[in-house]
């Protein structure tokens, strides 16, 4: 412990101040240190953070668009072939984050009864076209965005 005291004193014994001001610098450093780990975990969180999101926020504007698509291209008029080739692709189109959402499943199986009561009305099995099914269609799309909103602002309280 002596030795340690040394450190503070010069060969004549005069008290050194500058000692004292190293021993702070060096606190310091160790502080500034610390802190510039705490970042770089703090910055990768972060980085993940805003990748998850973005890739949540780019599978709503693709089901989205894809809604979008299946009711603009059929009211102008799908056919069968098209219609078939959709339906077999759809689940494709998607970049399924969402399992945490409920509502996404229902989004899908509503897409999917538009697409068979389209393609009866398209073969003549129907006279009319059950326009209802357009508007749950919507409806279950805004509860499912309305979800994933939430997901996403929850997620990013609590991180």
């Amino acid at each position: 412990m002596d030795k340690f005291f040394t450190l503070f004193f010069d060969h004549q014994g005069n008290f050194q101040w500058s000692s004292i001001a190293a021993c702070i610098s060096f606190l310091v450093l160790l502080a500034q240190a610390a802190q510039f780990i705490y970042q770089q975990g703090r910055l990768k969180e972060n980085k993940k953070l805003d990748i998850w999101i973005e890739l949540r926020t780019a599978s709503l504007k693709q089901v989205k668009e894809s809604i979008r698509i299946l009711l603009e291209h059929t009211t102008v008029t799908l056919s069968t072939e098209n219609l078939i080739i959709y339906r077999q692709n759809q689940y494709n189109l998607f970049i399924n984050l969402n399992s945490n959402n409920d509502y996404y499943s229902q989004v899908i199986d509503k897409m999917n009864e538009y697409l068979e009561e389209y393609d009866k009305y398209i073969k003549g099995d129907v006279e009319n076209f059950d326009f209802n099914i357009i508007l749950d269609l919507t409806k279950l799309y805004v509860r499912y965005e309305n979800k994933e909103i939430d997901i996403i602002t929850n997620y990013k309280m609590n991180k």
